[in-house]
């Protein structure tokens, strides 16, 4: 961290006390290190930057992935009817008929249903029951698979980042993105455990809340004006207890699988 300088108890202007260079190193380093645990090498994520900075970056970020869509299915075969029962829990669907499988991800204004019914299968979104299917769970996880972790992991830097921009750039003229940090600096290591259960649970409440409220919200029809929102929510730690992560060795071998898979694709 960069020292704070003293100007007769007065700190001086922020642009002063922020070291430029060490800002982006910070965020390259933190780039080059999730490139690397995705299967990555230094040199490729480096090229891949020369040539986005050399384009001028993206004008628009690409179209949502498969797990993107699926999340969206998830969250409307919980809240919404006919896909729930009287108890307000999802009901078993097959893949075809009304209400269906088919019909659920029609509804959320989807093509290519048996694409989608097939990925949600294979990435363990659905679990099948005789010839019907239930959600496994509310949210569609990112897969231990480098190019759907590597488009997750930069589009949620890539919505802070914008987040951030929009606040500063608006200034008080308007009210502000919600953005807020709860944060300590010397938590007990004995307790990273009971931390990590702890931001789960409420984390999950929260995302959960929000999902509600935007589905009882969201456009009901093509025609109706709309633009896409979203919630991230993360928790971070500096320097984790090593016995609570994978072995370097570990990580290697992830990655160089993940770097074959995708040679053999």
């Amino acid at each position: 961290m960069p020292r704070r300088q003293k100007s007769n108890g007065v700190l001086p202007p922020i642009t002063q006390q922020i070291d430029q260079v060490e800002v982006a190193t910070l965020l390259f380093s933190a780039a080059l290190e999730f490139f690397s645990v995705c299967g990555l090498s230094d040199a490729d994520a480096a090229k891949a930057f020369s040539q986005a900075r050399k384009s001028g970056g993206p004008k628009k970020f690409p179209s949502d992935p498969m797990v993107m869509i699926l999340a969206t299915c998830l969250r409307h075969w919980h809240t919404s009817d006919p896909y729930t029962n009287s108890a307000g829990t999802p009901m078993l669907l097959a893949r075809q008929g009304v209400p269906s499988l088919t019909s659920l991800i029609e509804d959320c204004g989807f093509t290519e249903p048996e694409k989608i019914i097939s990925t949600g299968i294979g990435l363990g979104c659905f679990t099948q029951h005789g010839s019907k299917f239930l959600p496994k769970d509310r949210e569609a996880f990112v897969p231990d698979e480098g190019s759907l972790s590597l488009w997750y992991g930069a589009q949620s830097a890539q919505r802070a980042l914008k987040s951030m921009t929009r606040n500063v750039r608006l200034g008080t003229t308007t009210p502000k993105l919600f953005h807020r940090t709860a944060h300590q600096l010397a938590l007990g290591e004995k307790h990273v455990a009971l931390f990590k259960r702890f931001a789960s649970d409420q984390g999950t409440v929260f995302i959960q809340m929000m999902d509600d409220w935007m589905e009882q919200h969201r456009a009901t029809t093509p025609s109706e004006e709309s633009v896409p929102v979203s919630i991230h929510t993360f928790a971070w730690i500096e320097d984790e207890p090593k016995k609570n992560l994978d072995s370097t060795a570990a990580i290697k071998k992830r990655s160089k699988v993940i770097q074959t898979k995708n040679r053999n694709s």
